[in-house]
C-alpha cells in the first residue's frame, strides 16, 4: 500500500515538469524564428569557428558586419563607417586579416594586439588615404587657456653662450 506522502510527491512531479516543458518548447521554437528574422533584416549570416570567418552577405550594412565580428571574435571595433555603407561577399573560412581584405577595398585596417600576444584586441576602421592613426579629440576650450596661462608663468629659457675664440691666447 502506498503512503500518503508518496503519492502526493508523485503528483506535484508531474505538473511541474509540463509546466518546464511548456514553457522551454515555444521559446526554444521562437528562439530560431527570431535567429531567423535578424538573419533576414540585416542582410548577412555571419560564423567564427576557431578563429575563422566566414560570411555571407548580401547587401548588408558594412558597420553592422564590422560590428557582428567584434561581438564574436571579442575585439574592439573603432571607425567612422556610414551607415549607408552596403556589402555584397561571400566567404568561407578565413582568417580575421583575409576577412577584412575581402569586406572593402574602401578602407584600410590597423590592427592593434595586447604585448606578448598575437590575438587581435582592436581594429581601427579608416577610409583609404587616411591610414594614420585617429586624432585625438580637441582638447576643451578651458583646458587649452589653463595651459596657455601656464605656460606664461614660466620663466625664459636659461641662454648659454660660449665662444672659445673669447679664450684663445694669442
Amino acid at each position: 500500500m502506498l503512503n500518503r506522502n508518496e503519492g502526493i510527491e508523485k503528483f506535484s512531479v508531474v505538473p511541474i515538469l509540463l509546466l518546464i516543458s511548456l514553457l522551454l518548447i515555444p521559446s526554444l521554437l521562437l528562439g530560431e524564428k527570431a535567429e531567423r528574422e535578424s538573419e533576414e533584416k540585416t542582410g548577412f549570416e555571419l560564423t567564427v569557428n576557431d578563429e575563422l570567418i566566414s560570411l555571407s552577405a548580401k547587401d548588408a550594412s558594412l558597420s553592422e558586419v564590422m560590428e557582428e565580428i567584434g561581438r564574436k571574435m571579442e575585439i574592439k571595433i573603432i571607425g567612422n563607417i556610414p551607415e549607408g555603407e552596403k556589402i555584397s561577399v561571400e566567404f568561407e573560412k578565413l582568417s580575421l586579416k583575409e576577412a577584412l581584405e575581402k569586406l572593402s577595398a574602401s578602407y584600410g585596417y590597423v590592427m592593434d594586439s595586447e604585448k606578448g600576444e598575437e590575438k587581435i584586441t582592436k581594429i581601427v576602421v579608416l577610409p583609404k588615404g587616411k591610414e594614420t592613426a585617429p586624432l585625438r579629440v580637441a582638447a576643451r576650450e578651458s583646458e587649452t587657456q589653463e595651459r596657455k596661462a601656464k605656460d606664461a608663468k614660466r620663466p625664459e629659457p636659461f641662454k648659454f653662450e660660449f665662444n672659445p675664440a673669447e679664450f684663445i691666447q694669442k
